[in-house]
């Protein structure tokens, strides 16, 4: 029976209701609603602040980087194109 509440709260969340309006219509204690309010709101701001994924090495990869790669290999024979 919690865990119905929780997902009915949270569904309304999402759907753009307050906590007061969630209130209203299920009857459920102040307490509960805004608890899971607060519970909502951190799981958004987590959800906002990701690290945007890294580019990949191939998007890094101009003609230009290679062409500064192969003439730092050029010059010093100890290094590799790998590295």
């Amino acid at each position: 029976m919690e865990e119905e509440k929780r997902h009915a709260m949270f569904a309304s969340f999402r759907a753009g209701r307050s906590p007061k309006e969630v209130i209203e219509f299920f009857n459920y204690p102040k307490s509960t609603v805004y608890d899971q309010w607060k519970a909502w709101n951190s799981f958004k701001k987590k959800d906002a602040h990701r690290k945007k994924r890294s580019r990949s090495l191939g998007a890094t990869k101009t003609d230009e980087f290679v062409a500064e790669v192969k003439r730092k290999v050029n010059e010093d024979g100890n290094k590799s194109y790998a590295k």
